[in-house]
């Protein structure tokens, strides 16, 4: 099995979503071993606002842990394109699909979505935690960003019903990008929010509010348990992101 040198060869982990290709050492990886998903409240209560046949669309898939239970309740007719930036979370994204036998209705690519094209970006790893890696702008980085928009629409799935973004900090760049399709189609949206890592780009919480509402959404939070072995969740909405605190995971609805 191909691993990642930080965190070693692979675990295999079944959970009540599927079966999970993970990273050793990993947080995230705790947390499908000690619950039974990534989140699993957050993921429960994403669940119920997907309907079988929709077209999600998840940027920042990470090893496919909101992915794979997604496809399986999107059914035969829904169809899901999951987006990774780290190659080596990549690689057990399309592991994880395949393993689950998803990849008739979802697709997979690995790139870094943002505003416009060819951004330059260098990475930076967070001890332990594959998932808080994230990119900053680098005129000598390594790697570039593409338009959101651009991807959606050559992969065919500018016709989308739920968009997640959780890209560490370059949520509203994507958000901007995206504007036009959200104006049109007023997807239902979960953004994780963490006013640090959007201000790295530049922007504030205050932006992304002020944006939501001008296409008219409504916002909505998990109060309830973040990770636990259940399902439950408690949805309470929120007047304004502010609300939400320095770190929160965002569901908005269009009115």
């Amino acid at each position: 099995m191909v691993g990642d040198a930080r965190f070693g060869v692979p675990e295999r982990i079944e959970t009540p979503y599927g079966v999970f290709n993970a990273l050793a050492d990993d947080l995230i990886t705790g947390q499908l071993l000690a619950f039974g998903g990534h989140t699993r409240n957050e993921l429960a209560m994403v669940l119920d606002h997907v309907a079988e046949g929709d077209v999600f669309v998840d940027l920042g898939a990470h090893i496919g842990t909101f992915a794979v239970p997604i496809a399986q309740k999107l059914g035969s007719r829904g169809k899901l394109l999951a987006i990774e930036g780290a190659p080596e979370t990549f690689r057990l994204l399309e592991r994880n699909i395949g393993a689950n036998g998803l990849a008739h209705r979802v697709q997979t690519r690995c790139v870094i979505v943002g505003e416009g094209d060819q951004q330059k970006l260098r990475r930076i790893e967070v001890g332990g935690n594959s998932g808080a890696g994230y990119y900053l702008p680098d005129p000598a980085g390594a790697v570039a960003a593409i338009s959101a928009r651009a991807l959606l629409c050559t992969q065919g799935f500018a016709r989308f019903d739920f968009l997640k973004i959780d890209v560490e900090g370059m949520e509203w760049a994507v958000l901007q990008d995206l504007a036009p399709l959200i104006q049109t189609r007023r997807p239902k949206l979960y953004i994780e929010v963490v006013a640090s890592q959007i201000a790295r780009f530049g922007a504030t919480v205050g932006a992304i509010d002020a944006f939501l509402r001008a296409f008219g959404y409504r916002f909505y939070r998990n109060v309830g348990e973040r990770n636990s072995s259940n399902d439950h969740y408690i949805k309470a909405e929120l007047s304004g992101l502010e609300d939400g605190g320095e770190f929160f995971d965002l569901l908005a609805l269009p009115e």
